[in-house]
């Protein structure tokens, strides 16, 4: 008999708080859970493919992944995370202040040392070297990816990012969040980005970025957390969400919500409702470990509108003309 009531596959982005997620679930109430960090894109691969009971994607699933037919899956947002810039600049003591046009032109290839007047005209005072600058980025398929590109792309190009883009210009590709990580620690004039809750484990210093108001902000609770209040306000759902570059004091300009996705149709009963009960008690009693770990929980009145989407799925077997999400 398998010793895993449920395994769940996708973004390496909230692999943290799953993992702890998980081992309170576990003590808390038996239930066995076990989630693989692979990436946004393998995620739901192994979702569509029935290898997994539920995928995770730190970017809004899109149309084509959720299905358009009568029995689509379903995304449920579980929380915020915030995709920090890191570096690994011996001797710069001061935390770098850095824009997107500085970003972009560092990932495009235009921007190679650390003491170019764009980095250095938002940084006075601070003595920068001229040490060449080692660009590292994820491979293919990230979500994490995408966040931070629509940042350094601007506002006018970030409705045209497909889930596949950036198609990296220079630098190197590492394997999730924990492998920029390591490749930034590794490498002298390393520049890259990761999830907050990958950056304090690396000891690596992490860049102050300029919001949408003009503001150079740490990620932080109180700054993610003000992205979260102001982005989401009034809103009694998350589709369609935008949580980059928001153009309001006080606010982190690069945050992402992390989706759950499931298929109602396929799971049958008893394993959807393995699923409703973990993610119904994450939403709800997971939010003090996951502020532990530097994310935000979801406002009340979204997580009340996905507790009532999962309270209403039957799991039924579905076929043409009929739904496995009604009562």
């Amino acid at each position: 008999m398998s010793t895993v009531d449920l395994t769940g596959a996708g973004a390496t982005f909230p692999f943290p708080v799953y993992r702890q997620w998980i081992a309170d679930y576990m003590q808390r109430t038996g239930g066995r859970i076990n989630y693989l960090s692979v990436g946004s894109a393998e995620g739901m691969r192994l979702l569509a493919a029935g290898e997994v009971e539920f995928g995770a994607v730190d970017r809004e699933p899109t149309t084509a992944e959720l299905g358009t037919d009568s029995c689509p899956r379903i995304a449920v947002p579980m929380l915020v995370g915030a995709v920090a810039v890191v570096y690994h600049l011996p001797g710069v003591e001061q935390p770098l202040r850095l824009d997107a046009p500085a970003l972009r032109a560092i990932y495009d290839g235009t921007v190679m040392r650390w003491n170019a007047g764009v980095i250095a005209l938002q940084n006075p005072g601070v003595r920068l070297p001229a040490t060449p600058i080692v660009v590292v980025h994820r491979e293919a398929g990230s979500a994490t990816s995408l966040s931070f590109a629509a940042y350094i792309r601007g506002p006018a190009r970030r409705a045209a990012l497909a889930p596949t883009d950036p198609a990296w210009k220079v630098g190197y590709a590492a394997k999730g969040n924990e492998g920029v990580a390591a490749q930034v620690q590794q490498t002298v004039g390393a520049i890259g980005y990761v999830e907050l809750a990958y950056a304090a484990p690396s000891g690596l210093p992490v860049a102050l970025l300029k919001n949408g108001a003009g503001e150079y902000a740490r990620p932080s609770e109180a700054t993610l957390n003000a992205t979260v209040m102001k982005g989401l306000k009034g809103r009694a759902d998350a589709q369609g969400a935008a949580l980059v570059g928001l153009p309001m004091s006080g606010t982190y300009p690069i945050g992402a919500i992390t989706w759950l996705v499931l298929d109602p149709a396929r799971l049958g009963k008893q394993k959807g409702r393995k699923i409703v009960a973990f993610a119904e008690w994450a939403l709800r009693e997971g939010s003090e470990s996951a502020r532990r770990l530097e994310y935000v929980p979801l406002p009340p009145a979204i997580v009340a509108h996905y507790d009532s989407t999962l309270t209403a799925l039957t799991f039924a077997p579905c076929t043409p003309g009929s739904s496995a999400q009604g009562q």
